[in-house]
């Protein structure tokens, strides 16, 4: 590994040699300290989240604890888990999900189906190769 670094610095050093240095015009360094310092000065330091922003989350959380606590109704089965019996009229949405169902409309029977599908898929597979073999290049170029 050091030997790479070693060969890659005396290529620098050999491309950079015929290159002449510039330097920066007179008072150049003293005029972007001045624009940094004026900069500093004018931006002032504020929070993320301003103050009615925290007064709405407050609200927003008080009105949620508020519909929880009315609508409960007390009637929950001694059997049932703490949250259950304190909090009865919370009611998760039940989702009835299937890949199968998702994916009934396609009919690979049809070939132009098949032939969008395939293209598709080429299309994804030639995007893969040509990152996997922009990256090989990339690391072999660093190990010249």
């Amino acid at each position: 590994m050091k030997d790479n670094t070693d060969k890659a610095d005396r290529l620098m050093a050999k491309i950079m040699k015929d290159f002449p240095m510039e330097s920066p015009s007179t008072g150049f360094t003293e005029g972007v300290m001045e624009r940094v310092q004026a900069e500093s000065r004018v931006s002032e330091s504020r929070p993320l989240i301003g103050r009615t922003g925290w007064i709405g989350i407050a609200a927003g959380f008080i009105l949620l604890l508020g519909l929880i606590f009315l609508e409960y109704d007390g009637q929950a089965p001694e059997e049932a888990g703490w949250l259950a019996q304190h909090m009865p009229s919370l009611k998760i949405p039940v989702f009835d999900f299937s890949f199968t169902d998702l994916f009934s409309w396609i009919n690979l029977d049809d070939p132009t189906l098949f032939w969008i599908f395939t293209g598709i898929g080429g299309i994804i597979l030639l995007g893969f190769l040509q990152r996997l073999f922009g990256t090989l290049h990339f690391r072999n170029l660093h190990n010249l």
